[in-house]
């Protein structure tokens, strides 16, 4: 288990408590996309709009069909490093998966997670 898994598991309210204190998530704001391509630039702008410390927070998840495009991810970058913006994307495949999880007896929230993880080791 990486080491924002077990700190997120770890802490007296779990993942969403952890999110709460590191990354402001107050509220979660999930945009949901049903594109036929990867959302992009314009659609992590739009949502990044939602995001500020004094209102949801900082934290936001699109849900679209498919991954995030190549300039979605820069985009996402840019967000995280100005603004401490972050942005997640999670395509059908992995709303799959984290139902699987759930109906499997494991905690959804890992999958998020990892893509957290995955976003902060690869800036």
């Amino acid at each position: 288990m990486g080491a924002l898994r077990s700190a997120a598991s770890s802490a007296d309210g779990g993942f969403w408590q952890f999110m709460r204190t590191h990354y402001e998530a107050h509220l979660v704001v999930a945009d949901v996309k049903n594109l036929s391509r990867g959302p992009g630039k314009n659609e992590i702008l739009q949502v990044a709009n939602y995001v500020n410390p004094r209102g949801t927070g900082l934290f936001a998840l699109i849900l679209a069909r498919t991954d995030l495009d190549q300039a979605a991810g820069w985009t996402c970058r840019e967000q995280w490093v100005h603004y401490s913006k972050l942005i997640v994307g999670l395509s059908d495949e992995d709303v799959v998966q984290m139902v699987r999880i759930k109906t499997g007896g494991g905690d959804p929230a890992e999958l998020v997670c990892q893509k957290i993880e995955d976003f902060r080791l690869g800036i």
